[in-house]
């Protein structure tokens, strides 16, 4: 399983959400895509607003999404841990 992060440079909540994940350790790896530079991944996960959290499955099928910020604890809970 994978997470996958969109977010923008222009957005202070994801820089927020950035520096939130960077302390933590999860139990799946994160990556980082910005919206802007990505648009056609971003528009298949059917992203609306950023920053948004889809975790994958091992097929690239959605588990579950977060939109907006999480705190740390909320990040934890929501990645399984």
């Amino acid at each position: 399983m994978e997470i996958l992060k969109f977010s923008a440079t222009w957005c202070g909540p994801c820089k927020m959400l950035t520096k939130t994940l960077e302390g933590l350790t999860l139990p799946h790896s994160v990556k980082d895509i910005d919206v802007d530079l990505d648009p056609d991944l971003a528009q298949k996960h059917h992203v609306r607003g950023v920053p948004t959290l889809v975790l994958i499955d091992d097929k690239g099928n959605e588990v579950r999404r977060s939109v907006g910020m999480l705190s740390e604890t909320q990040l934890k809970e929501w990645a399984g841990e």
